[in-house]
């Protein structure tokens, strides 16, 4: 099965899950129950009008699953590479900071000055500088021996931009409403069905 075609799938499993996240928490929060349903022409009653919510809760957990195993075949949903690259473009200002901040002044590097060679991890990036294109003089050169022509920088040093790559994502993309938001309602209507008294919250009294 080719990406389209489980993008397709995807789709229609996101929507189907919604729609039935919408239907339980409205049954589970209002204390409803469904006494009896039509089944291609077919009238079914319910003696126990709990048994259908029941059923609607294995149904949404078996959902929240396949939405998982959905996710998973897709590669994920691509917040990682989307933060990754923005951070990227960021790393060689944060080291251009550290390099001046160890010299005990600034020598004027610009961003070009620097450049990432590798990552050792998805927060540890090791970026090359070019000090020599700076040393025009002794003084300078004594300022240029401070500063390493090497760095390693990690989420100590990057975890702002990290902050900052997180928001933008959340707040320009659509990533938020396509693939937080279905996880998280049909998450919540679990949750109250398992997990509390929905008759006894507080906000449900107001």
């Amino acid at each position: 099965m080719n990406n389209k075609e489980i993008t397709e799938r995807f789709l229609k499993h996101r929507r189907n899950m919604l729609l039935l996240s919408g239907i339980f928490i409205f049954l589970v929060l209002s204390g409803g129950s469904i006494e009896s349903v039509n089944i291609l022409g077919s009238h079914l009653k319910f003696n126990n009008p709990n048994i259908p919510v029941k059923l609607l809760f294995v149904s949404l957990l078996y959902m929240l699953i396949k939405y998982f195993q959905f996710l998973y075949e897709l590669n994920g949903t691509g917040i990682k590479d989307k933060i990754h690259s923005i951070v990227l473009k960021e790393v060689p200002s944060v080291v251009r900071e550290i390099a001046n901040s160890n010299a005990g002044r600034d020598l004027g590097f610009s961003v070009d000055d620097y450049g990432v060679v590798g990552h050792k991890n998805y927060f540890t990036f090791e970026v090359v500088q070019k000090i020599s294109n700076h040393v025009d003089g002794e003084t300078t050169k004594k300022i240029a021996e401070k500063v390493s022509d090497r760095y390693v920088v990690g989420f100590k040093q990057l975890w702002l931009v990290y902050v900052k790559a997180t928001l933008h994502v959340v707040i320009r993309t659509t990533w938020l409403a396509e693939y937080i938001m279905p996880l998280a309602l049909s998450a919540f209507g679990l949750y109250l069905y398992l997990f509390t008294d929905v008759h006894e919250v507080v906000w449900l009294k107001l």
